[in-house]
């Protein structure tokens, strides 16, 4: 038969709730994103101030 109106509001709440699951999953995703991106940035930060202690280390070797 035709289709009922509670046939409606069920596929409405439905697809609203896939709607707020693929959103908190994307949520999820740009947070582990961040993270990472967080994490680079500190391991090149790191590397950077390891470069400059070798530098100064040398030029002080290279004063005695």
């Amino acid at each position: 038969g035709y289709p009922q109106e509670y046939d409606l509001v069920e596929r409405k709440m439905l697809k609203q709730q896939e709607m707020r699951e693929a959103a908190l999953e994307q949520k999820k995703a740009q947070i582990a994103i961040q993270e990472l991106a967080f994490e680079i940035y500190s391991k090149g930060r790191e590397q950077d101030k390891l470069r400059l202690e070798i530098f100064q280390n040398r030029k002080i070797d290279l004063y005695a």
